[in-house]
């Protein structure tokens, strides 16, 4: 009898046990079952938050395309003009160095103007010579009756020669006036012409300064650009990282469980218990892979 109480003794001492190991499965299953629905609840907003983030990057990338597609539109279209500004720079070099040329053949007929007037200097002084041996002449042809002929013509020949003295000097007069109106109103085109070289070249240069804006901007475009790309890049791959460890916690999580319970109980008492686990634990894979669904 004594032996028969013990065994009953034992025997319920056994359901206790087995009673308390299922309660901690429990316990442990629905630990494992709350930190799978974390980790899942955490991966699925950050992966949310990935996704709304990698979709700005690309329309931020998209805008900076377009914005590198217009900025070369604007350089080709700068180049253009650069070139027409180019061309007309060298016509005006062209007209330039011709009235150069004009005012060196200017300079030429001034020399020979000069020249001309030095000759007709000679001449006056030959004639003023004459003149003056005219006038002794005559003074002493005037001293006698014989002579007043002969005074008559020398005074003629004076005359003539005066007025020949006094065209020649209006000729002189008349060619240093045209000349000095011809070099003024050379001076004066080479004057504006030289304005207008000068404005060509300031804006030759402002136009150069904008293409080097231009540059400098594309290449900070392209460098944010390629640095957004880096960005998807590490995204992407961050992305991917998170999907397959979310896949790993999903498998091994269970199975982590399952195991823990095979090594705890060998005896045949605990079958019963391991396949009610398992059948607990399949269902609720089976509601998580519903879940994920």
């Amino acid at each position: 009898a004594a032996s028969a109480g013990d065994a009953v003794g034992t025997g319920v001492h056994e359901k206790h046990d087995q009673e308390g190991l299922i309660s901690t499965l429990c316990d442990q299953l629905g630990e494992c079952e709350a930190r799978r629905a974390g980790v899942f609840s955490e991966d699925s907003v950050h992966g949310t938050g990935e996704c709304s983030e990698l979709e700005n990057i690309c329309k931020h990338k998209h805008l900076v395309d377009e914005q590198v597609v217009q900025l070369q539109h604007e350089k080709s279209d700068l180049l253009k003009r650069l070139e027409e500004n180019q061309e007309d720079l060298d016509e005006l070099l062209k007209k330039h160095k011709a009235l150069i040329a004009q005012s060196s053949g200017g300079i030429s007929q001034v020399r020979e103007l000069q020249a001309e007037l030095e000759e007709v200097n000679k001449q006056r002084h030959t004639v003023q010579e004459e003149l003056a041996t005219s006038v002794t002449r005559v003074q002493l042809l005037e001293s006698s009756t014989v002579g007043r002929s002969v005074v008559s013509k020398q005074e003629a020949k004076v005359c003539d020669l005066q007025n020949k003295l006094e065209f020649q000097r209006g000729q002189v007069k008349r060619f240093e006036v045209l000349h000095l109106r011809e070099s003024a109103v050379c001076l004066g085109e080479e004057l504006e012409q030289s304005a207008e070289t000068g404005a060509r070249e300031r804006e030759t240069r402002q136009r150069l300064h904008e293409m080097e804006d231009l540059a400098q901007r594309e290449q900070d475009s392209s460098r944010r650009r390629i640095e957004l790309e880096m960005q998807v890049t590490e995204l992407s791959t961050v992305r991917q990282t998170l999907q397959a460890d979310l896949e790993i916690h999903r498998i091994v999580d269970p199975q982590a469980s399952l195991e823990e319970v095979e090594s705890s109980d060998e005896s045949d008492s605990y079958l019963a218990v391991l396949d009610g686990v398992r059948a607990v634990s399949g269902a609720g894979l089976k509601q998580w892979c519903v879940w994920e669904e």
